[in-house]
């Protein structure tokens, strides 16, 4: 049972990367995404040094769009990692069904050998 909680945290974290990746990339590929993204740029810019004193980025060097690239190999990965536990749920599931079925094969065979009276 625990691991059907688990199981669900891991979909819904997957189904949650996915939807986030999609919208960043549909809203950064529209006009008004391109012109935030160079707002955002620009802020970047006066930023950075003090984010990588407050221990928030590696390296006070670093751009927005590596910070991005980075981001979104992040996210990729943890696609990747989704979509492995869900293949691994549902080989389970198709193992546990297999296995009940089986159990409900040996049931009926033993109730047609059962004595049932004169």
């Amino acid at each position: 049972m625990d691991e059907n909680k688990h199981q669900g945290g891991n979909f819904l974290s997957g189904l949650t990367i996915g939807f986030s990746l999609g919208a960043l990339i549909s809203y950064f590929s529209s006009d008004n995404g391109k012109k935030t993204w160079k707002k955002l740029a620009k802020e970047w810019e006066k930023a950075r040094v003090d984010l990588y004193e407050r221990g928030l980025i590696e390296s006070p060097d670093l751009s927005l769009d590596e910070v991005k690239e980075k981001y979104f190999l992040h996210l990729k990965n943890s696609l990747l990692d989704f979509k492995d536990n869900l293949n691994l749920a549902l080989i389970k599931l198709e193992q546990s069904k297999k296995k009940e079925k089986a159990r409900k094969r040996i049931r009926r065979q033993q109730k047609k050998n059962q004595f049932k009276g004169i």
